[in-house]
């Protein structure tokens, strides 16, 4: 039988020896679990944005997974992992072939998209009404001021007797000229040959022409009104002319801009290519060059017209020399609306080609012109004293002005057609 103390310190080792067993157990537990966990963990993810067709499916594991009616196996799959710098093969190859096919329907869409570079100018017709349009805001330019001056010129000073006889009849003839002149233009307007897909963009200017011709002939009629009249009528029918010429100015413009702007559908263009390789013809070269030799004589008659009426101012004597001075100055006078008559009726048969047959209008209306105002020149020399020559003047100036606008009116006529 063994001693007490050896069974003692036997059990004390054997005890020993099943912690440690116990502790090395425990140990390996933990290690195992570690290790178990750890290859189940993913790394990180990284914050890059995922391909949609990914994305897509990480969506549809989360909700397969948190479904109650999933099933087991569907649920314990392993989760799919979208975090990665680098992407897949497949996912890079569709994600490179989807960007290039996008890329590709974008180019062609904006090919297609792209309009017509081609340049469009406006076509003979269009530009040849609209050039007509334009002598017109012209000419009402000069209606106007002469209209304004010679109202400015009966307002500065009213004075008596036979002074006041004289201004009268000087102003009551250029108020006459003027009403005519204003007639005419609203006959030109009305006349004016337009292309017909315009008619249907309206006709307003003509309208507000006619009212310019009313307002004129109430500023003459204001003139007339006996005493006490204040002048009140013809200062309204003054401002009813002002009025009506900015409407037309207006309308005019707005119908040009809408040719203008609308001229594609309207079917008022022509490429640029078309009219550079295309030929004058041979019709409207004549024509211009007919218009070259019309401006030289013309700007010969206005040479002769002015140096008659400045001889004639020069030196006023009395007496048989007045008398002689003024027969030679009527004589004169007379050759020249002689000229001038001959040269309205060459220009009016001269004739217009088809492709210029709007703008072509312009030169044979300032020669009309040309002929009331130099008849204006002569029969404001006619006119018995106490008149003061203002109405001569007036038509002179008138004649000076119908020039030029003709001169510009060959120009232009040249410049479009160059």
């Amino acid at each position: 039988m063994e001693p007490h103390n050896k069974r003692f310190v036997r059990r004390r080792w054997k005890n020993k020896v099943a912690h440690v067993f116990l502790v090395l157990a425990a140990g390996a537990v933990l290690v195992f679990v570690f290790i178990r966990d750890d290859s189940n963990r993913t790394e990180p993810a990284i914050e890059t944005e995922s391909p949609p067709a990914v994305a897509a499916s990480s969506t549809s594991a989360v909700s397969s997974a948190s479904d109650p009616g999933t099933s087991a196996t569907s649920s314990t799959a392993p989760p799919v992992t979208t975090t990665t710098t680098t992407l897949p093969p497949a996912v890079a190859a569709t994600t490179s072939t989807t960007a290039t096919t996008e890329a590709a329907a974008a180019t062609t869409t904006t090919a297609a998209a792209a309009p017509d570079e081609t340049p469009q100018i406006l076509s003979p017709a269009a530009a040849n009404y609209i050039g007509g349009l334009l002598g017109f805001l012209e000419t009402l330019d000069g209606l106007s001021t002469e209209l304004d001056e010679v109202n400015r010129a009966w307002e500065n000073k009213e004075v008596a007797g036979d002074t006041y006889r004289a201004k009268y009849r000087a102003t009551e003839s250029a108020l006459e000229d003027l009403v005519e002149r204003v007639r005419a233009f609203h006959v030109e307007v009305r006349d004016h040959p337009a292309p017909a897909q315009v008619v249907d963009l309206g006709e307003d200017h003509v309208e507000r022409a006619a009212r310019l011709v009313r307002s004129a002939e109430g500023v003459l009629a204001g003139l007339r009104l006996p005493r006490p009249e204040d002048g009140s009528a013809r200062r309204a029918a003054l401002a009813g002319f002002g009025a009506a010429a900015d409407g037309f100015r207006l309308s005019v413009n707005d119908l040009i801009n809408r040719i203008e702007q609308n001229a594609g559908a309207l079917g008022l263009t022509t490429s640029e290519t078309e009219s550079a390789d295309m030929p004058m013809p041979d019709e409207t070269a004549a024509y211009i060059e007919g218009l070259a030799g019309f401006e030289e004589e013309l700007n010969l008659l206005a040479v002769d017209i002015n140096a008659v009426n400045q001889a004639w101012e020069d030196k006023e004597v009395a007496g048989d020399t007045y008398r002689a001075k003024y027969r030679a100055t009527e004589s004169a006078l007379e050759a020249v609306l002689g000229q001038v008559r001959d040269f309205h009726t060459r220009v009016q048969a001269h004739p217009v080609p088809s492709s210029i047959q709007g703008l072509g209008e312009g030169p044979v209306g300032q020669a009309a012109r040309l002929v009331r105002s130099a008849e204006g020149v002569l029969a404001g020399l006619r006119l018995p004293r106490p008149e003061d020559g203002s109405a001569r003047r007036a038509a002179l100036a008138d004649f000076n002005e119908a020039v030029r606008a003709f001169s510009n009116l060959v120009a232009e006529i040249v410049e479009m057609n160059a």
